[in-house]
Order: structure tokens, then C-alpha cells, then sequence
């Protein structure tokens, strides 16, 4: 569960200070002590965020994660500008709206606070929602991704309605949001609802669309909103027939963003 934190600032009325007939200061103007209003020194994360027709998307809602959240929303040309702790890395979450998919990813805003990290990113069009029914099946939950799953399996905390469909969107890695991983990424995935979850995760399995050979492997990775971080799901294999990639107990531990990656050669 998200632990949310919000900040306060209580504001107390100035003390009174001596007496004038006592101290002889008739003068009738109060002087004030500045406070000190220094913030720490943050790093601007901006870009600009488009959807349909590659137009700037008015509204759409961004976070800037760490143990604080800092939001903003995308003004009428896309743009949007919020700050980060520099050197850190955050979780950054694009909220999706009118039928796009929900965008997390962790992201190391630099070190350098003096100048601005640009990070640009196009909304993703979530594919044909997939109907859950009683019995467990093998459903195509976004291009190229299987999941198994039947009604009831997930949940999302603290929202009751019970989730009846599932859906996800496969990315176009040239306008994706930015993947900090080491290795050849092969493919990437928003899925929807996001954050949903199940109890011991959901199986998942892949098309091989790569041309990997049989018994190649990749990393499954997703992306963790409390971690700030990439979670390694397993490994993944190309089955004799050169068809699928799956992996013994690899699962996914949440709807969000899932990455297949081919380690670097060590």
C-alpha cells in the first residue's frame, strides 16, 4: 500500500515586543525579520507530452515521486515542469486519460541541479479490453504479452470495484518514457488497470517476436512505484519450438510497466 505523506506549514502570529513607553520607540512601524525561505537546491525535470495526432495533451496529471510526491499537469501545449531531488532516482507516473494508458517508470534525475533534465513522452492508446470470466484463460492482455487470469484474481488496494477486464498497450520504444536498464530492450508494455495485482503474481508468457533462438533468455522487468525502482521478475526462455518465451514461477507482481530485456554479454 502507497503511503501518502502531505505537508503543513503552521504559520503563528509575531510575538509583541516591549513597550514603546517602556523602551521610548514611539515610531508606529513594525520591522520584521525575514525568514529564511532558502529551499534546497532541486533539479527541474520538463518536457512535453503529447497524445493524439502528436498534439501537446492539455491536463494531463504528472508525479515526480520520492518520499514525497511533487505534481503538476501539462499546461495547453503539453509542456509540464516539476522539480526532483538531484541524484536520486524517482518513480515518474504520466496518468492516462481519455482511453491512454497509465506510464511508470523509475527515472534518476540528475545531479546536476544547475541545469534541466528534458524528458518527452508520447501517450499510448490502450489496446481492445479482454473480458475476465470464471475460469482461468490465456488471454492476450497487450501485443505479444499472455497472461493467465480469471475473474476475481485482481485487486487493486483500496478501490472495492471488482476488476472485470483487462487491457495494456505494447510500446513504441522510439516515444516511450525513458528505460534505465542495462541490455537490449525487446519490448515494453503499459498495462491496464494499472496496479492491479493478484496473490503470487500472474503467470505471464511471451510471442517471440525477436527472432531469438530456442533456449535464448531475457529478463522480465516491471516497474515498482514504492521501490523507485525496476523489479526482476525472472527469466525467460525460448521453448524448443522457437514460439514463446516463458519461465518457471515468472510472474508479474503488479499491472504496470513490464520490460523484456537481453542482459548485456558479461
Amino acid at each position: 500500500m502507497r503511503a501518502l505523506i502531505f505537508l503543513s506549514v503552521l504559520v503563528l502570529p509575531a510575538c509583541d515586543g516591549p513597550d514603546p513607553e517602556e523602551t521610548g520607540d514611539t515610531d508606529d512601524t513594525d520591522t520584521f525579520e525575514p525568514f529564511d525561505t532558502a529551499a534546497p537546491d532541486l533539479t527541474e525535470v520538463k518536457g512535453v507530452v503529447t497524445g493524439a495526432n502528436d498534439q501537446g495533451a492539455d491536463g494531463v496529471q504528472v508525479d515526480l515521486c520520492l518520499s514525497v510526491c511533487r505534481t503538476t499537469f501539462t499546461d495547453a501545449t503539453g509542456a509540464f515542469s516539476v522539480l526532483g531531488n538531484p541524484g536520486e532516482q524517482h518513480s515518474m507516473h504520466i496518468h492516462g486519460k481519455d482511453g491512454f494508458a497509465e506510464m511508470l517508470v523509475p527515472l534518476k534525475v540528475n545531479a546536476d541541479f544547475s541545469a534541466s533534465q528534458e524528458v518527452n513522452v508520447s501517450l499510448q492508446s490502450l489496446e481492445d479490453t479482454k473480458a475476465l470470466t470464471a475460469t482461468v484463460e490465456r488471454l492476450e492482455i497487450a501485443q505479444g504479452m499472455f497472461v493467465q487470469l480469471k475473474e476475481g484474481d485482481l485487486s487493486i488496494d483500496l478501490v472495492p470495484d471488482p476488476i472485470t477486464e483487462v487491457t495494456g498497450v505494447s510500446v513504441d520504444l522510439t516515444t516511450s518514457m525513458p528505460i534505465n536498464l542495462e541490455g537490449t530492450v525487446l519490448a515494453a508494455w503499459y498495462l491496464s488497470p494499472y496496479d492491479a495485482a493478484q496473490d503470487g503474481g500472474t503467470p505471464v508468457e511471451f510471442a517471440n517476436a525477436y527472432g531469438l533462438e530456442a533456449g535464448a533468455t531475457a529478463q522480465l522487468y516491471t516497474a515498482s512505484y514504492n521501490d523507485f525502482d525496476w523489479i526482476n521478475e525472472g527469466t525467460v526462455t525460448v521453448g524448443t519450438e522457437g514460439t514463446t518465451l516463458s519461465g518457471e514461477g515468472v510472474t508479474l507482481s503488479r499491472l504496470t510497466t513490464a520490460v523484456l530485456v537481453v542482459p548485456p554479454a558479461r
